[in-house]
């Protein structure tokens, strides 16, 4: 059930109108700016740091068949997830971005009508919920990319800290030999 917009007098309601319109277009500006920037650099960051590891894996000698492949597969995760990312969040971007226009509309139309309208705002509280819970998708992916970075980087540091087995068969062999000392 909605609920009744409160009475407000003609000419205030013109000029409240006035500054959520000015509002709406501020938001939509920033939003489309910050989005652009913010998203080139997540998207690039997350690329960049998941795509280095499989490149640091690949040329890595020391690690040989399922070793690498696991490891690869926590970076290729990453690198996946990181595209999601970057396309829920366009997802995202684009309905705010046309809620908002919308948005702007309706205020200007309130502007010159002083004609609010009880369920264009909550039909707009509702959408923008939505975007707000697409946008939470674009987040949970950039958290997987994250995480699925730091496993690939903790195995392979792991890994590489193990004795390799060329070491452990140096170290039985010396340990089965006699020593000279105790004869």
């Amino acid at each position: 059930m909605q609920e009744p917009l409160p009475d407000i007098e003609p000419e205030l309601l013109k000029r409240l109108a006035g500054i959520e319109v000015a509002s709406a277009l501020e938001a939509r500006k920033l939003a489309s700016s910050e989005h652009s920037s913010s998203y080139n650099w997540l998207l690039a960051s997350l690329l960049t740091i998941n795509g280095g590891g499989l490149v640091a894996l690949s040329t890595n000698q020391q690690l040989i068949g399922w070793e690498k492949v696991l490891i690869g597969v926590w970076f290729y995760v990453g690198l996946m997830a990181a595209l999601l990312c970057a396309f829920f969040g366009q997802l995202a971007n684009r309905d705010g971005i046309q809620l908002l226009g919308e948005q702007t509309g309706y205020w200007a139309s309130v502007e010159h009508y002083q004609e609010r309208s009880a369920g264009s705002e909550q039909e707009h509280e509702t959408r923008l919920k939505k975007v707000r819970r697409k946008a939470m998708r674009a987040r949970y992916s950039g958290f997987v990319s994250v995480a699925a970075f730091s496993v690939g980087l903790a195995s392979l540091g792991y890994l590489l800290c193990q004795p390799s087995m060329s070491e452990k068969n140096v170290k039985s062999s010396v340990d089965a030999t006699p020593n000279a000392s105790s004869k």
